[in-house]
């Protein structure tokens, strides 16, 4: 739970602000994703493997846990806009955001339409 911004924002909201969790509308906006747990791996080695699973799982139980959000809380409202990144992309290199940005062009405006209607 605590790497899913969305369920810290709204525990936080009902415990710390006292709001009610059906007057709550959030708007969730990722940082990338890569569309799948695809990594290559070298099949002769244990540690790649145990890296891939790990990765599976938290990366499994974020996506996961997002559906599940969307279904059970009764939010007032709530919206997730995730963008597809290419595998090749670190997201902390300034290239690859620039790279991102001409990719993500149409995406970023239709991400801006639905955070103009939300």
């Amino acid at each position: 739970m605590a790497n899913d911004a969305s369920m810290v924002a709204v525990a936080a909201a009902c415990s710390k602000l006292g709001c009610d969790i059906t007057d709550i509308e959030l708007c969730s906006i990722g940082a990338g994703s890569d569309g799948s747990n695809t990594q290559k791996l070298n099949q002769g080695s244990f540690l790649s493997w145990g890296a891939w699973v790990l990765n599976a799982m938290l990366d499994g139980a974020a996506s996961s846990m997002h559906e599940y959000f969307v279904r059970s809380l009764p939010l007032k409202k709530y919206t997730r806009i995730e963008f597809i990144k290419d595998s090749g992309w670190s997201m902390d290199n300034p290239r690859d955001m620039l790279r991102a940005e001409k990719a993500w062009d149409a995406d970023i405006k239709q991400a801006i339409e639905i955070v103009g209607q939300f």
